[in-house]
């Protein structure tokens, strides 16, 4: 029953996310629409949607690499764009990320594979405080490190995004899914939250892929594993240690309050499983309610 759930109308969805595109550019009287393109499937379908939305002459994508960006990125950028006929323009951020001092937090001694290691190994345990406080207590020091590695990058395109868009009076679109952001995979604050819409943040993972079949999104890009790029060889399903189709099943279960152990019945997954969602989902909280005084 969830699998048959998370099937989505692939045409009556983008036609009603083209209409909230729409309506959110006319109601904030911006010019067009701006994205960073990273690449991957999420930003293909979100950069697909707002050119059919506003027009292709209407939208500006943006890919932001930095020195560890996978060589795949670029091209498959540029393919998106090209195919869209969309404006793109690339914006390397390692200068930016070089004068702020950001590669010196990882020491010279930890290299790229040895962050890769820790953090699998940290991810795999199911851990329930992976994406957050720290990524569990073990090489807290380490970890600590790891984390700011990788988030002040999302957050120096976040503030790339904003400059042009002040400039050329554009509408920053998000490009963030439902999946990561019950989770907690992104970065605060970042150009997966930091934003002003976001188009497909109600959509699980594996509807976006069900979007991007029906929108021809170029079949490499469905293909590949979803990574963050951060570091090579690191996947997203690498990092949360199940598979998007898992993950996204459990995440329906909880949200139609089926019973945890018919969950893992239905789906055919360990217990622990669903334990650990519960525990991610309930980590990542606070950053979604900013605590204030009262």
């Amino acid at each position: 029953m969830l699998r048959k759930k998370i099937r989505i109308n692939p045409e009556s969805e983008c036609l009603r996310i083209e209409g909230f595109i729409k309506e959110k550019r006319q109601e904030m009287g911006r010019k067009g629409a701006l994205l960073g393109l990273s690449g991957g499937i999420d930003s293909a379908v979100v950069a697909s949607l707002a050119a059919r939305a506003i027009g292709p002459e209407c939208v500006s994508c943006v890919f932001m690499p930095e020195k560890h960006t996978s060589r795949d990125s670029g091209k498959h950028a540029q393919l998106v764009a090209t195919r869209l006929g969309v404006e793109y323009k690339t914006h390397n951020i390692t200068p930016k990320l070089n004068n702020f001092g950001f590669y010196r937090f990882v020491p010279g001694n930890i290299t790229i594979s040895m962050i890769r290691k820790v953090l699998l190994s940290v991810v795999r345990s199911k851990d329930e405080s992976s994406f957050e406080s720290g990524l569990g207590k073990s090489n807290s020091k380490f970890i600590a490190q790891a984390n700011a590695f990788y988030r002040i990058k999302p957050r120096m395109r976040m503030m790339v995004l904003y400059e042009q868009s002040e400039r050329e009076d554009l509408l920053v679109v998000g490009t963030a899914n439902k999946s990561e952001y019950a989770i907690g995979l992104y970065a605060s604050h970042g150009c997966d939250d930091a934003v002003d819409i976001m188009p497909i943040r109600h959509l699980f993972k594996t509807e976006v892929i069900q979007l991007a079949e029906y929108l021809d999104v170029p079949k490499e890009i469905i293909e590949k594993p979803p990574s963050p790029d951060f570091i090579a060889g690191m996947t997203d399903e690498g990092i949360i240690g199940l598979s998007y189709e898992i993950l996204d099943l459990i995440l329906l279960g909880l949200e139609l309050g089926y019973p945890l152990a018919n969950i893992a019945a239905e789906i055919g997954c360990d217990s622990l499983d669903v334990d650990y969602v519960i525990g991610l989902k309930r980590k990542s909280q606070y950053r979604k309610d900013i605590p204030y005084t009262v």
